[in-house]
């Protein structure tokens, strides 16, 4: 019996730090790549064109989450919920909570 214990604590060991190293490199993240090298733009095609606009981050944006409860404690499915900037009057974000009473909005910074 005693004889045993030695390579299955070995096999435990060699496979938790191969996970832990797999882990490690997947969350590094991906090297950057320069940017191609664009054409200068022509009189002609610059008046014709409309400029493009960039794309949205949600990077930068807050998350906001949390769970309603009842007065007994319970998890409150279906709460209406709404949101709106404190200078405003209009609510600009609307959801309901889940089946268990849980809610997430993204809201941009600002």
């Amino acid at each position: 019996m005693r004889n045993f214990r030695w390579p299955i604590l070995v096999g435990i060991v060699t496979v938790f730090l191969g996970c832990v190293s797999a882990f490690s490199l997947a969350q590094e993240p991906p090297a950057a790549t320069p940017p191609a090298p664009q054409a200068a733009p022509t009189p002609e095609s610059s008046s014709s064109e409309k400029p493009k606009k960039q794309k949205y981050s949600h990077a930068n944006d807050f998350l906001i989450f949390g769970t309603v409860f009842d007065p007994k404690g319970y998890a409150f499915p279906g709460a209406q919920l709404k949101i709106r900037r404190s200078n405003e009057k209009k609510f600009r974000w609307d959801d309901y909570t889940n089946s268990r009473g849980d809610f997430a909005f993204r809201v941009p910074q600002g």
